[in-house]
């Protein structure tokens, strides 16, 4: 008597990764405007970060400045 292999033709209609937890899900797809996504959104982003940093750095000296200038001693002239 001879052995005969079980085999089914394909793949049964099972993904090998189903196996192992993770199932075949369709992606949901959606459409984004122009500038919400991929290289122009990450360069709107740089340039926005940009602004932010120098924005912050005028503002802190300038508040650094005042603050400064508040406390270093003067003379009182009564």
């Amino acid at each position: 008597m001879t052995r005969r292999r079980l085999s089914c033709p394909g793949n049964c209609g099972m993904h090998p990764r189903v196996l192992f937890g993770k199932r075949h899900k369709p992606r949901e797809r959606f459409y984004l405007f122009p500038g919400q996504g991929g290289r122009m959104y990450r360069r709107k982003q740089k340039r926005f970060m940009r602004w932010a940093l120098a924005v912050a750095l005028c503002f802190g000296s300038v508040l650094a400045a005042v603050l400064w200038w508040l406390s270093r001693p003067r003379l009182l002239l009564f």
